[in-house]
């Protein structure tokens, strides 16, 4: 399964190379969208869901998370909204202490708690994504 998240990360980073965006504000919301709607499809499946479906859905999932990539169009919508090349340099700065407490976090969780709970989880994070996203394309603060 992890094979193919990374088989469809790969894939829609390779294809965004090859198409061209005209704005940020509509790719961070699809993309939430696309990442959300098939979370919650992981969260309705079973051990009885056959094994292709699964993987259709994880190889999306990978796909949906790919697409963009998403930060860079963080760091792009900022750039364009603020106008601030110091705010969008915090911006970036701001990822490395995330890059380090994601997995910390997780490594927590899975260590008191059931991988079960991932697709759940992943549908929680990704509602909390979208509304910020949402919210974040809507406001201009400077």
């Amino acid at each position: 399964m992890l094979t193919v998240f990374w088989f469809g990360l790969g894939t829609s980073r390779l294809a965004y190379v090859f198409f061209k965006k005209k704005g940020t504000k509509t790719p961070l919301i699809l993309q939430s969208l696309f990442v959300f709607l098939t979370a919650l499809i992981l969260v309705f499946t079973n051990p009885s869901t056959p094994p292709i479906v699964s993987i259709i859905i994880v190889a999306s999932i990978g796909i949906g998370v790919g697409v963009g990539p998403i930060w860079p169009l963080i760091v792009e919508h900022c750039h364009n909204t603020y106008k601030n090349d110091s705010l969008v340099m915090y911006i970036v700065v701001a990822g490395s202490p995330g890059g380090i407490i994601g997995p910390s976090l997780s490594s927590l969780f899975f260590r008191y708690g059931n991988i079960s709970y991932l697709p759940t989880i992943l549908v929680v994070y990704q509602l909390v994504g979208i509304i910020a996203v949402v919210v974040a394309t809507q406001r201009r603060y400077l």
